[in-house]
C-alpha cells in the first residue's frame, strides 16, 4: 500500500530529524557546561591568587617593620584586585544559584550558599584587615601573625567553595543534564520500536 509507505517514511524521516536534534542539544548543553565551569574555575582561582599576592607582598614589607608610600600603593592595589575578583565570584556563585533554581536542585543550592557566605565573611575580613594595616606607617609581627592567619582561613574558604561548586557540576547540574538525555533517548529508543512494529506488521500483513 503506497499510503503506508509513505507514512513510515515519513516516520523514519521524523526520527532522523529527532536523532539530529538530541545530538545538538548534547552539544549544547556541553558548551553551556563546559562555560560556566570554565567561568567557575577560573573566578576561584583569580580569588586565591590575589588573596597570595598580597600575603606575599605583605611578608616581604615585613621584614623592615616600616611601610613604604610604595609599598602602601601595591598592597592597596593587592586589596583592590582581591576586591574584584571577590566581585567576580559573586557573580559566578549567582549564575550558579540560578541554575540551581531552575533545576530544584536546593540541597546543592544551600551548600553553595553556606560555602560562599563563609568566602564572604572570610576575605571582606581579610579586606578590612589590610585597610587598617597600611593606615600608618608600621608592618609588626603581630599584625602579619593576625594577617597570615586571615589569608590561611580565606583560602581555606575558598578551596572549599571550589570544591563545593565541583561537586555540583559533576552531581548536580551534571547528574540533572544526564537525566534529561536519557529521557529524550528513551523516548526516541520508544519511537523507534514503535517504527519497527510498523514495519514488521505492514510487512507481515
Amino acid at each position: 500500500d503506497g499510503s503506508i509507505i509513505k507514512n513510515l517514511n515519513t516516520i523514519k524521516s521524523s526520527s532522523d530529524e529527532f536523532n539530529i536534534r538530541i545530538e545538538q542539544l548534547e552539544t549544547n548543553y556541553a558548551d553551556e557546561f563546559k562555560d560556566i565551569r570554565d567561568t567557575t574555575s577560573n573566578a576561584l582561582i583569580s580569588l586565591l591568587t590575589s588573596i597570595s599576592n598580597l600575603n606575599s607582598n605583605m611578608s616581604l614589607y615585613s621584614n623592615d617593620g616600616k611601610l613604604e608610600e610604595e609599598e602602601k600603593s601595591q598592597i592597596e592595589s593587592d586589596i583592590s584586585n582581591i576586591m574584584t575578583q571577590l566581585t567576580n565570584t559573586t557573580d559566578v556563585v549567582n549564575e550558579l544559584t540560578t541554575i540551581l533554581n531552575s533545576n530544584n536542585q536546593d540541597t546543592y543550592k544551600q551548600s553553595l550558599t553556606n560555602a560562599f557566605t563563609n568566602v564572604n565573611t572570610s576575605v571582606n575580613s581579610l579586606i578590612t584587615l589590610g585597610n587598617s594595616i597600611i593606615s600608618d606607617s608600621t608592618l609588626n609581627y603581630s599584625e602579619m601573625t593576625t594577617l597570615t592567619r586571615s589569608v590561611g582561613e580565606s583560602s581555606k574558604y575558598v578551596n572549599v567553595l571550589k570544591a563545593t561548586c565541583d561537586e555540583i557540576m559533576l552531581l548536580g547540574l551534571g547528574g540533572t543534564i544526564y537525566d534529561q538525555f536519557s529521557q529524550l533517548k528513551l523516548l526516541n529508543d520508544r519511537f523507534q520500536t514503535t517504527v519497527k512494529e510498523i514495519q514488521y506488521s505492514t510487512t507481515n500483513s
